[in-house]
């Protein structure tokens, strides 16, 4: 019955923008076109949002259309299974929301210092592997020492900005969807109106009223896009 429904996962089956022009992604690119991606995560009403980075789509390249048609799946934070046999979650999914927020991918300051720290790092393994297996250098010495320490921290610093942070990324449009209309165990189909991206840091929109056709990107209809998703909670 609906009354003993316990769910423990949150399914999120990412189809795409709808047709014409209001569907449409803003150009985020040189080209005129987008590198896309879509990042859901939880957002209880008293706590963080989890995961902490979200799940992710794949990336769809050069479109401001995509059809990703990929199914998400969230764990519900934490819960216990009780002495009747059912699971309780932690949080009240008639409080919680699911944030979808649309990502472009970019090449950007990160993503390039790692490619270059890779490529360095490599090469300098690459030497002091012949000159160890020559027994032509001598890699205590502190000068040597110092060399591969900088390259190995400038590696792991822009690997986590460039790749695990996605700092060079920038938000395209996001919403926030109420689940608790996912308690009646049906399967839920939405079309969802992007709005502005978010600072997160300083918890502002990114555009003023009156400036954002400058500052952020719109499409020919002035708005963010359309997506059509669907959603449904579950208990396996």
């Amino acid at each position: 019955s609906v009354i003993s429904f316990q769910p423990r996962f949150l399914r999120v089956h990412i189809v795409g923008t709808i047709d014409g022009p209001r569907g449409q992604l803003p150009p985020m690119d040189a080209n005129g076109l987008a590198d896309p991606y879509v990042v859901c995560r939880l957002v209880p009403q008293s706590g963080k949002p989890y995961p902490k980075y979200g799940v992710s789509t794949k990336i769809l390249h050069n479109t401001l259309t995509p059809q990703w048609n990929q199914e998400l799946e969230i764990p519900l934070r934490g819960g216990t299974l009780d002495t009747d046999g059912f699971f309780r979650c932690d949080d009240d999914i008639g409080t919680t929301q699911l944030e979808l927020i649309v990502r472009d991918a970019d090449i950007g300051m990160w993503k390039v210092s790692y490619h270059l720290s890779r490529i360095v790092a490599i090469g300098l393994a690459i030497v002091a592997t012949v000159a160890y297996v020559e027994g032509s250098g001598d890699f205590t010495q502190f000068r040597q020492q110092a060399v591969l320490g900088v390259a190995t921290s400038w590696f792991v610093l822009s690997y986590i900005m460039a790749v695990s942070r996605k700092s060079d990324y920038e938000n395209v449009g996001q919403c926030i969807v109420p689940i608790g209309m996912l308690m009646d165990q049906g399967e839920h189909a939405l079309l969802l109106t992007l709005r502005a991206p978010i600072d997160e840091k300083k918890l502002t929109t990114m555009i003023s009223f009156k400036q954002k056709a400058k500052v952020c990107p719109m499409n020919s209809t002035g708005g963010f896009g359309v997506l059509r998703v669907r959603l449904v909670l579950s208990e396996r």
